[in-house]
């Protein structure tokens, strides 16, 4: 056999992980996780993600603090001028997604802390253990008294 015909038949060893692959990013498992870090409400933020990106509003915020800096460079000025406008317009979209009612009561409160309470005994329940016991702990507050 010909030296130049060994490319052709020279094996190609692979480790793994090291060959052609791809990933799908599932939009909706990315954004439960950015939401469960404590969103009082999931649906406000993924509505919101759809008017502008976080990575968008933190390049505004980033041209406008830019600006802020730039005494002598009037095209960073004027981009920060621009950013400060997008931000407000999209500050006034997400506000209107935000629902308008009444301030959650002590029952929702009460819920709410019990949902919480329960994920943490599912998840970690050492954790969950170490809260209580930091909550029986903890001095009691007094409530300051009523003015008359």
């Amino acid at each position: 056999m010909w030296p130049w015909m060994w490319i052709n038949y020279a094996p190609n060893y692979r480790l793994a992980g090291t060959g052609d692959w791809a990933q799908q990013v599932d939009t909706n498992t990315v954004m439960d996780a950015l939401t469960r870090s404590g969103s009082t409400n999931p649906a406000v933020e993924r509505k919101a993600i759809d008017i502008a990106s976080y990575g968008k509003q933190l390049g505004w915020i980033t041209e406008v603090l830019l600006g802020l800096d730039a005494k002598d460079d009037a095209d960073v000025q004027r981009q920060a001028v621009a950013s400060l406008q997008q931000l407000r317009v999209v500050h006034q979209k997400i506000d209107a997604l935000k629902p308008v009612g009444p301030a959650p009561t002590a029952v929702d409160l009460t819920e709410a802390a019990a949902m919480a309470l329960m994920k943490l005994f599912e998840a970690d329940r050492a954790a969950y253990e170490a809260l209580l016991a930091q909550a029986n702990t903890a001095p009691q507050r007094r409530t300051p008294a009523r003015r008359r």
